[in-house]
């Protein structure tokens, strides 16, 4: 998953939960600006940790798989378990 790939889920999950960015921002410790910047594909580089609180801050957490992995069933129904 690209960097922005990854801000258009995070602006997907705020949207969703029906957060601003500002709340979303106060949330996970990081700037709206950072926030907006990832959102919008425009922001070069994120640390892990800004990147972990943002995801903690909307319910989720990030996970690692091999490269390549195709989505199981199993993956689908965890999935939307989640959300």
């Amino acid at each position: 998953m690209t960097l922005l790939e990854l801000g258009l889920e995070v602006k997907r999950l705020r949207d969703e939960q029906k957060l601003s960015q500002l709340e979303l921002a106060r949330r996970a410790g990081v700037s709206r600006v950072t926030l907006a910047r990832l959102e919008t594909g425009v922001l070069a580089e994120l640390g892990h940790n800004k990147l972990e609180r943002l995801v903690n801050a909307l319910g989720y957490e990030l996970a690692v798989r091999p490269a390549r992995h195709r989505r199981t069933l199993d993956d689908l129904a965890q999935e939307r378990g989640a959300r």
